[in-house]
């Protein structure tokens, strides 16, 4: 069996919007407080520092993270390939803008329906056909949970 730990050794946070959405969270702690947001995003971004992640800045375009812009600064720093776990605006985003050359989808068996977040945001298509089109590379059962690896067709 495949050993699948991750070592991270980099890592880009965006600055947390001030217009905050409620979403699933493991602990409610009740309505969402930019305040606390803030603070908790600091001393994430200090465990990462301590635990020695080399954090790097980009710009963002409309409050969002510049995707392309933080690819290139880890591509300048030598670094080709990146985990991005971000949800689905920014699987979105990567599709997109055909940023994405493999696509890791874990399923399970549980249904979240729309009290889940989306694990693909809005790619704002045309017609169907201007869908990213994907090429199943492998699939792995991993206990009760199933990994589909998908690249670009």
């Amino acid at each position: 069996m495949p050993n699948h730990s991750i070592h991270f050794s980099r890592a880009i946070c965006r600055w947390p919007a001030r217009s905050v959405a409620q979403g699933l969270r493991a602990v409610d702690r009740g309505a969402p407080d930019p305040d606390l947001f803030e603070a908790e995003h600091m001393a994430y971004v200090a465990a990462l520092r301590d635990a020695g992640a080399t954090l790097i800045e980009t710009p963002d375009i409309g409050g969002e993270l510049d995707i392309a812009a933080a690819l290139r600064a880890l591509g300048a720093r030598g670094v080709t390939r990146v985990l991005c776990e971000g949800g689905g605006r920014i699987a979105a985003a990567l599709l997109r803008d055909g940023l994405a050359d493999e696509i890791a989808w874990f399923s399970a068996g549980l249904a979240l329906g729309a009290d889940g977040g989306a694990a693909v945001g809005r790619l704002d298509l045309a017609a169907l056909a201007d869908a990213p089109r994907l090429t199943l590379a492998s699939v792995e059962t991993l206990g009760e949970d199933v990994l589909s690896v998908w690249r670009p067709a």
